[in-house]
């Protein structure tokens, strides 16, 4: 079996439009500024990376890993050393007239539509599109926390291969949404070092503990639940966490 036939077919029914380059053209790789990024910045960056780690999406990759040995290592035995899988690994190295976005959500849907490789979950399609994407100069996505991640998962669970034009532009589009995040958590990273001791340590504590209560919350921060609430209103008005859920299942998650 192979799958090259496959994403040929998808890439011949690809109609490109001036969306999908305007698309295209929003999503950076940051490459060329990312040294001007303040030390800081760079800091608050890794120590957000811990939440996505946390969730098992990304682990740390060496730096002198190809492909190949990034996928075998990162992914489910078997995954990497799966021969079709192999093919287009090959294709997505060796085209070149498609842009890497485009050709990363190519990839994906191709392996959606193989069964053989669907019983893994779409959790491991997120992973291989993020290793794709590392590997192309696109390191921001290392930096997703959670609220990305279950966004990009909901546009995997519902994976329709009909309609190539439409995966492609929402994968796009989920692209654009999570560099906007990025570069909205960094402007306003300054709020968060205006925070009192008190404040860091119930981020910390939320980052860290993923979907736990309020009640739990005042616990491990040694104050009454009314207070902890307050301290949650104000990160909340400061743009730092998001609340999902109602009543006792309400948890919060870093921006």
């Amino acid at each position: 079996m192979t799958l090259l036939p496959q994403i040929e077919k998808d890439c011949l029914r690809l109609t490109p439009s001036w969306q999908m380059l305007r698309y295209i053209s929003s999503i950076e790789r940051f490459d060329a500024v990312w040294p001007d990024v303040k030390r800081k910045e760079q800091q608050f960056l890794e120590e957000m990376k811990s939440l996505t780690r946390s969730n098992g999406f990304l682990s740390d990759m060496a730096k002198d890993w190809d492909i190949n040995t990034a996928l075998q290592k990162m992914l489910p035995v078997g995954i990497g050393l799966y021969a079709p899988f192999k093919e287009l690994i090959y294709w997505f190295e060796t085209t070149t007239e498609i842009p890497i976005p485009v050709k990363c959500a190519l990839f994906i849907h191709c392996l959606l539509t193989d069964q053989s490789f669907r019983q893994f979950g779409g959790w491991i399609s997120l992973k291989v599109a993020g290793i794709l994407l590392i590997h192309s100069g696109y390191t921001w996505i290392q930096w997703l926390n959670l609220t990305c991640l279950k966004k990009a998962r909901s546009l995997v669970d519902d994976f329709n291969s009909d309609n190539i034009d439409h995966w492609v532009l929402s994968c796009l589009m989920v692209m654009i949404d999570f560099q906007e995040i990025l570069m909205l958590k960094l402007s306003k990273y300054g709020a968060g070092q205006n925070l009192t001791i008190k404040y860091k340590l119930l981020l910390y504590i939320i980052q860290h503990n993923p979907g736990i209560a309020t009640r739990r919350i005042a616990i491990k921060l040694g104050k009454s639940e009314v207070i902890v609430r307050r301290m949650l209103v104000k990160l909340r008005a400061l743009a730092l966490i998001e609340r999902y859920g109602a009543g006792p299942k309400t948890y919060h998650v870093l921006i």
